[in-house]
């Protein structure tokens, strides 16, 4: 009988680990990765990061349409796990320029922050982005 392998397996393709301090900072560094959608449809990424707040890597979860994106847990706690993250930051953002998170922005923000407790995993931050600015759920004492 054969049976398919599962190879597990995170690459790094250099040796930086850029830190940040705030908001602000994570907002300029995501900026780039939403670059040709930010306007255009919603996106969803997950920065993974260490103990020390420096960044292992973006992981590109998901691609929707003007007013949402799918967001599977699953596949969170599985970029979690394979990079040995030990804290992330989600973002996604907002086409329509609003900053404002919506409720089901504020609903997969909780599953993703219980999940994130099961794994031991600290979730700092939850940003929602346009191309005027950033709505941080930390800095509004909402996570």
């Amino acid at each position: 009988m054969k049976i398919n392998e599962v190879e597990i397996v995170y690459k790094r393709k250099n040796s930086a680990k850029p830190k940040f301090n705030d908001s602000n900072q994570v907002y300029k560094i995501l900026c780039p990765f939403f670059e040709n959608v930010i306007d255009h449809h919603e996106s969803f990424k997950i920065l993974l990061c260490d103990n020390n707040n420096r960044i292992l890597g973006v992981y590109h979860l998901s691609e929707g349409g003007l007013t949402g994106t799918v967001v599977d847990i699953r596949i969170v706690a599985q970029s979690i796990i394979l990079s040995n993250a030990k804290s992330i930051i989600l973002a996604h953002n907002h086409p329509s320029g609003n900053i404002l998170p919506s409720e089901q922005d504020k609903s997969v923000t909780n599953k993703i922050k219980n999940m994130c407790n099961l794994l031991e995993v600290r979730l700092l931050d939850h940003i929602v982005l346009t191309s005027e600015g950033y709505f941080s759920f930390a800095d509004e004492g909402i996570l």
